[in-house]
């Protein structure tokens, strides 16, 4: 089950000349180039629902997240600067 998604979309430009002779007008276009992109980028939640009948088979994470969704354990958030992590929408790292 699919909850919710997030898309992020950048146009990137890159200009590559010869030095000097990059910046000389006609002489200049015969010896520069230009590329363009458009990088997408799509962060989406999903929930698989499993049945758990008998914890002692699960990691211990496992059963702390279960323990976590159950209210038996408290649910503890990174501090951040800007009060979300923004590093789960930037792409470059």
């Amino acid at each position: 089950m699919v909850i919710s998604g997030l898309t992020r979309e950048r146009a990137i430009k890159n200009v590559k000349k010869m030095p000097l002779i990059g910046n000389i007008p006609i002489l200049g276009w015969l010896f520069s180039g230009e590329s363009e992109r458009i990088d997408k980028t799509m962060v989406v939640i999903v929930v698989k629902p499993v049945n758990i009948e008998d914890m002692k088979n699960y990691s211990e994470e496992s059963q702390k997240i279960v323990s976590m969704s159950e209210g038996k354990e408290k649910i503890s958030v990174p501090e951040t600067k800007i009060g979300f992590d923004q590093w789960l929408l930037d792409s470059e790292k």
